[in-house]
């Protein structure tokens, strides 16, 4: 627990040296409220790491934690449910409980509702080449070849394997592949490698399809 930055008044702590973790009295600590936005949940680890980090819990989607700290890259938060106290990730929150459940009534060019909001994704571009895949077979994850215009890779904790969104500005794909990131971050396959660098980094609203 080094070097944690405290959202806390007046925390009333105990740590224990056997355990490496932190006891705290919520009667008198005041902490930051998040609600877990992961779609099949979120892990809950020991330590603010994914190796030799135990998951001690998993979060259901839309459970409100109250957030005590955060680790020295700010990626991890500490995370208290009133019965567990441990690391989550904190890509995985949204701050109002209403964001969970916003839906979109607004309609695509076709007439088709998008569907339920997801949230403020990082767009970033590959193709099927081997500098982007690491090989020269252009196949996806789970679907075959990529498909340029209709492949999408994403975190499957975010976005479920195969499942359809529509992303403001680029229509419908398809979570057909998966990369070495994590969270609200979408890599949009397109048709040439000089696309892919020209089309950069962009953040965009994405929509559960229906």
């Amino acid at each position: 627990m080094r070097n944690l930055r405290k959202v806390i008044c007046g925390v009333m702590a105990v740590v224990s040296m056997a355990t490496g973790m932190i006891g705290v009295s919520a009667d008198e600590t005041k902490w930051e409220t998040h609600y877990v936005s992961a779609q099949n949940g979120l892990n809950c680890r020991i330590k603010p790491s994914t190796e030799d980090s135990e998951i001690i819990k998993v979060f259901p989607k839309g459970t409100e934690l109250q957030v005590i700290g955060v680790d020295e890259t700010g990626k991890w938060y500490e995370v208290w449910d009133g019965e567990t106290q441990g690391y989550c990730y904190g890509t995985y929150f949204v701050d109002n409980k209403e964001d969970l459940d916003k839906q979109e009534v607004a309609s695509d060019s076709n007439g088709k509702t998008k569907g339920k909001y997801l949230g403020r994704f990082k767009i970033t571009h590959y193709c099927p080449c081997y500098t982007c895949n690491g090989s020269n077979s252009g196949r996806t994850a789970w679907a075959g070849q990529i498909i340029p215009g209709q492949t999408i890779a994403v975190d499957s904790s975010v976005i479920g394997k195969l499942q359809w969104v529509y992303i403001d500005g680029y229509g419908y794909r398809r979570a057909e592949d998966c990369g070495a990131f994590g969270g609200n971050h979408i890599d949009v396959a397109v048709p040439t490698h000089s696309m892919a660098l020209d089309m950069g980094v962009v953040y965009k609203d994405v929509y559960l399809a229906e």
